[in-house]
């Protein structure tokens, strides 16, 4: 079929028309002329029935062989356009009517063109920059809207960039570096107080259990749950509890094997794409962590999607939106409740936002940036939207915005391009000593106790890839093994089945807690290889219920370790599995052992801003042009500011000297110094709340940096070189810390930097 073409315009024209881009434009035009003619119109029909399943795929491809008189679709003016629907709407009636199709086959053309990554113009513009202290939605959002294309369009990062011409971006070590410490850190200290505080424990997997869509096989054969609430919640938890375990388990894994992984490229002062390339293609072993860390936040980034899916489908808002049904795969998927939403729709409450939500619920692969970007977008238009989401939601958004950032680095740059290239190039060739490493690297359980995974088409390393799910697979059949009589009875002591809330005693939780700890270690066991025994409980963070290090719940939260003051050295690529998670110690140094550095929290912010003047660049036009229109017509430059980087301490202060209101929320927060008189009851204030924006405000008083993922996740960056970063989540939605969260708040910072009221004292003569 050849484009018809009513009036002929140039890109840039038709562009400027459908309120998108020239590079939309041409790129539309390939998409269309390609998917209406054989070989294109097969593979769009195979895509789509892989990604939709066949009956889907039957009602897009009816749609798209719908003919319509080719026309021009009349203008709107500008002030009727305002909103992003509006002119989301009139792109793709536009579109539609230019081709002569529908505006819903113009979407599938375009979903199909973009996810398969084919028919677009060659990308000659630079990659866009990220500007510093953007959030990811933030991030997104502006690529959006430089990109000028429409919000539905934004379903991963490499799309946004192909949709405005631009090249892929540039990875970025040191951002990666910082997510994976803040996030093993996250992760490592809620399995820990897991342990450790039965209130905690217990309300979360309850209020997890309520999101759990069951899968057949969860349910009794011949039981009739609609009359027995009880038996049902009962079940709930049990399936909250394996998907848990599962889920938190590949978490560690993941997020401590990539910061090892990037702590050691710092060590080695590989810092760059071509060095870093250089290093693995001399060092195989090297090569292979990075696939398998790669591979093992991929899955986890999928399974977040399928969560925040199970979350928007069932809480909140849009709960009464959707049911769960089995699909032709045996797979449990959301579908929208038609008399619901149309009386939405009737009453006129239907937004952009709710398009959003639906399309992620009901997609069966959701696209993690589309969400992120477009719940951004959406919030800055309609701030009030908010309210639509629980707490739960945006804690989801904030760790999902962190993984898919993560994941984004090594799957849509160039640099992980040629990775898994490379790595999919040795796997052809085959040779023996290549296989071998590479299983002695991605494979931490014993191959021949595996069974063989399908390969998937976001396999990007082949077998290295799926072998990660091979072993997810086995590990969720240990999962199910796991006796949960006692967890499920001192859940209904909870109140986890509708009954009255008790106080569960710490003997009996830490007595559930070995059990547990036995099934989950012996069984990590029967899957490891011979002569690595411990292995597999080690990549995992499961205890040894013998081990002198196994947490136990003591009225003192995360008090069973203390920070470590010496610093370790990196992991060696060789040495992957040597240290033992049952360890959790942080390698923080607070201080050289033979150094005193008592200053003022506002001496030692003004040496770090002393040291970030700013170094301002502008490039002069060529050709006497103004600047305004270069940009216009390269559409490639960026207007910040360009920094040298900030040159920091090797370590944090002993101690802060502080005015009088920070140094109270800090005293507020932390806990007494162990060896301080306990009676003397003025030493540690009673808990209270604390605003979050005056925890934030005192961060950056003593010369934190504060990053917002997205959702409620927040990174604070220290200012030195050998601290950690730590994120924690804003509560949502009234920014106030309980006294709950104060106490998790302030053992994290402990367990991180050490830091006990003592750390911070009054500054002599200083004001509030």
């Amino acid at each position: 079929m050849s484009v018809p073409n009513p009036a002929p315009m140039t890109f840039h024209q038709r562009g400027k028309q459908w309120f998108a881009n020239a590079f939309f434009v041409e790129w539309m035009d390939n998409t269309v002329e390609a998917c209406t003619k054989s070989p294109g119109k097969e593979g769009f029909e195979m895509w789509m029935t892989k990604k939709w399943g066949p009956q889907k795929a039957r009602e897009v491809m009816e749609e798209c062989s719908i003919r319509v008189p080719a026309h021009r679709v009349r203008l709107p003016q500008r002030d009727l356009a305002k909103s992003t629907t509006d002119k989301d709407h009139y792109l793709w009636e536009a579109c539609g009517a230019y081709y002569g199709i529908t505006p819903k086959a113009a979407q599938y053309f375009h979903e199909y063109a973009g996810g398969s990554d084919s028919f677009h113009p060659p990308q000659r513009k630079p990659p866009v920059k990220r500007r510093k202290g953007e959030s990811s939605g933030q991030w997104l959002a502006r690529l959006r809207e430089k990109a000028r294309v429409p919000v539905a369009l934004v379903a991963e990062l490499t799309l946004t960039q192909l949709l405005s011409g631009h090249k892929l971006p540039i990875i970025d070590f040191e951002r990666a570096r910082r997510t994976a410490i803040s996030e093993y850190d996250k992760i490592r200290d809620k399995l820990e107080r897991w342990r450790t505080d039965p209130e905690f424990f217990f309300s979360e997997l309850i209020e997890c259990s309520h999101s759990t869509v069951l899968v057949p096989q969860e349910i009794p054969h011949g039981m009739n749950l609609d009359k027995n609430e009880q038996m049902l919640q009962r079940i709930r938890i049990r399936a909250a509890f394996r998907e848990n375990v599962s889920f938190f388990s590949l978490m560690y894994s993941a997020w401590k094997d990539a910061a090892e992984l990037l702590e050691y490229l710092a060590s080695q002062g590989l810092h760059t794409p071509p060095a870093v390339e250089r290093a693995y293609q001399k060092d195989q072993k090297l090569l292979w962590r990075f696939v398998s860390v790669t591979n093992r936040v991929y899955t986890i980034q999928r399974r977040m999607c399928r969560h925040m899916q199970d979350l928007l489908a069932t809480n909140g808002y849009y709960k009464t939106w959707y049911h769960a049904e089995i699909d032709e795969t045996g797979t449990n998927r959301f579908v929208e409740n038609p008399g619901v939403i149309q009386g939405i729709v009737d009453r006129g409450e239907y937004t952009g936002l709710d398009q959003i939500i639906s399309t992620f619920v009901e997609d069966k692969a959701p696209a993690a940036f589309n969400l992120i970007g477009n719940m951004d977008h959406f919030f800055r238009e309609s701030p009030e939207e908010e309210c639509k989401f629980s707490a739960e939601v945006f804690d989801a958004l904030g760790d999902l915005a962190a993984v898919t950032e993560f994941s984004r680095q090594f799957t849509a740059t160039e640099f992980g391009n040629r990775l898994a290239k490379y790595a999919n190039d040795l796997q052809e060739i085959g040779r023996p000593e290549t296989m071998a490493n590479m299983r002695s690297i991605v494979y931490y359980m014993n191959p021949d106790k595996l069974k063989r995974a399908e390969r998937r088409s976001w396999d990007h390393a082949g077998q290295a890839s799926s072998s990660i799910r091979e072993m997810d697979d086995a590990w969720r059949r240990v999962i199910w093994d796991v006796n949960l009589a006692r967890l499920v009875i001192l859940a209904e002591q909870a109140g986890g089945c509708g009954g009255p809330k008790n106080e569960i005693p710490l003997e009996e939780f830490n007595a559930m807690w070995f059990m547990l700890d036995w099934w989950l270690y012996v069984g990590s066991a029967s899957l490891a290889r011979d002569g690595e025994k411990e292995r597999v409980a080690e990549v995992y963070g499961i205890f040894s219920p013998a081990g002198p290090n196994r947490p136990i719940a003591s009225p003192q939260l995360l008090g069973n370790l203390e920070p470590d003051s010496t610093p370790k050295p990196p992991t060696p690529p060789g040495a992957l599995h040597s240290a033992s998670p049952a360890a959790f110690v942080s390698p923080l140094p607070v201080a050289r052992p033979a150094e005193t550095v008592v200053q003022s929290g506002h001496a030692y912010v003004g040496k770090q801003a002393s040291a970030r003047e700013k170094v301002k660049t502008r490039k002069e036009p060529k050709g006497g042009k103004k600047a305004a229109d270069v940009v216009e017509e390269s559409d490639s430059s960026e207007d910040e500011s360009e920094e040298e980087p900030v040159p920091l301490p090797e370590f944090l202060p002993r101690e802060f000297k502080l005015g009088k209101k920070v140094l109270k929320l800090f005293h507020r927060i932390l806990e007494p110094s162990e060896d301080l008189d306990q009676k003397d009851n003025s030493a540690s204030p009673a808990k209270g709340q604390v605003r979050w924006g005056d925890f934030e405000h005192a961060m950056r008083r003593i010369g934190f940096e504060i990053e917002q993922t997205a959702g409620s996740s927040v990174r604070f960056d220290p200012p030195a070189v050998s601290a950690r970063p730590i994120t924690f989540h804003r509560p949502h939605p009234d920014a106030i810390l309980t006294p709950l969260m104060i106490k998790w708040l302030g053992a994290r910072l402990k367990r991180t930097y050490g830091w006990t009221q003592a750390t911070f004292q009054r500054l002599e003569g200083g004001g509030e």
